[in-house]
C-alpha cells in the first residue's frame, strides 16, 4: 500500500503546488506557509480527538518537534523560490530529495542501500544534470555548476534537503505513539509549525492580517489540500520505508508539469521534460529496490 499512498500524495501535492504559485502572487511566502499549517488545525483537532489519542513516549515528541523545526525552514524557502523562479525549471530539482532521504536514512535510521537503489539515485542525479545540458559545450561540469551559481536553485536544493530530513523525523514520531495515528501526529506537528511561524509573522510581517483576511478562502482551501497530501504521505511512511514512499511521491514532478501547462500556461523546455523522465525512471528503480 505504501506505493499507492505515495502516488496519491504526489497527485494531491501537485495540485497544492500549482495553487501555491497563484496564491504567492498575492501573499508573502511566510504568511502562506503559516496558513498551510494553521488553517486546517481545527479540522485536524476534531478528527484527531474523535479517533482517540494514544500513548506516546519522548521519541514521539522529539520526532514531531524535530520534523516541524526542519520543515518550517524548508517550506518557507521552497515557497520563496517558487514565487521568484520558474516552476518547470525548479521543481525537477525536488527529485534530489530521494538522494537526501537515503543519505539521512542511512545515518539516522541505519537503512542500507541496495545496488538497485544506488542506480536509482544515479539516474536522479543524471536528471538534474539535464536541466542545463545545453550549456555543456562550455564544459562537461557546467550544467552542475549552474545549479549552484543561481541563488534560487541553491535555496530550493537546501529546502529539499531540509524537507528530506524532516521526513526522517516524521517516521520517528509516527512509530512512537500507540496506537499509531497519522491524524494526531500531523496535528501535533502542524501546531508546532504554526507556533514557530506565528512569532515571525508578528515581528516581521506588518500587514499579514490584511493579507490573510483578503485571501482567506483560497488559503483555507489550499491548507485542506495540503493536509490531505500529508495524511497520504504519513500513511505511506507507516506502511513502508520512508525512502521508498518519498521516492514514489517524486512523481509529483510529472503532475506539476502537466498541471502547470494547462493551468499556469507554463512551457517546460525539452530538457525539463528529459529531466522529469530520468527522475521518474530513477523513482521506478527505487520502488523495486530490495
Amino acid at each position: 500500500m505504501w506505493f499507492w499512498y505515495g502516488l496519491a500524495a504526489a497527485l494531491v501535492g501537485a495540485i497544492e503546488v500549482v495553487i501555491s504559485k497563484k496564491i504567492l502572487n498575492k501573499v508573502s511566502p511566510s504568511l502562506f506557509t503559516w496558513s498551510l499549517f494553521t488553517l486546517s488545525l481545527p479540522l485536524l483537532a476534531i478528527l484527531s480527538f474523535k479517533e482517540g489519542v494514544g500513548t506516546s513516549n519522548h521519541l514521539f515528541w522529539i520526532g514531531t518537534f524535530g520534523s516541524s523545526a526542519f520543515f518550517v525552514f524548508s517550506k518557507t524557502m521552497s515557497n520563496d523560490s517558487i514565487k521568484r523562479g520558474t516552476l518547470s525549471k525548479l521543481f525537477p530539482l525536488s527529485g534530489l530529495g530521494a538522494l537526501f532521504t537515503y543519505l539521512f536514512g542511512l545515518v539516522i535510521l541505519s537503512e542500507r542501500l541496495s545496488f538497485v537503489a544506488v542506480l536509482g539515485i544515479i539516474v536522479l542525479i543524471a536528471g538534474t544534470y539535464t536541466l542545463n545540458v545545453d550549456r555543456a559545450r562550455e564544459g562537461i561540469w557546467q550544467p552542475i555548476k549552474l545549479l549552484f551559481r543561481e541563488r534560487i536553485s541553491i535555496v530550493f536544493i537546501a529546502a529539499i534537503a531540509l524537507s528530506s530530513l524532516s521526513g526522517i523525523f516524521d517516521k520517528v514520531g509516527l512509530t512512537n505513539i500507540s496506537p499509531r495515528s497519522t491524524l494526531f501526529t500531523l496535528f501535533v506537528e502542524d501546531a508546532f509549525l504554526s507556533i514557530l511561524l506565528l512569532g515571525y509573522l508578528i515581528r516581521f510581517e506588518k500587514n499579514w492580517l490584511t493579507q490573510l483576511k483578503n485571501n482567506f478562502g483560497v488559503l483555507f482551501l489550499n491548507s485542506i489540500i495540503y493536509m490531505v497530501s500529508n495524511l497520504f504521505t504519513f500513511a505511506g511512511f507507516l506502511a513502508g520505508p520512508v525512502a521508498l514512499t518519498s521516492g514514489v511521491k517524486r512523481t509529483q514532478i510529472l503532475f506539476v508539469f502537466l498541471l502547470g501547462i494547462f493551468l499556469l500556461k507554463d512551457k517546460p523546455t525539452k530538457h525539463a521534460w528529459l529531466t522529469a523522465a530520468l527522475m521518474i525512471s530513477g523513482i521506478v528503480l527505487l520502488k523495486y529496490s530490495p
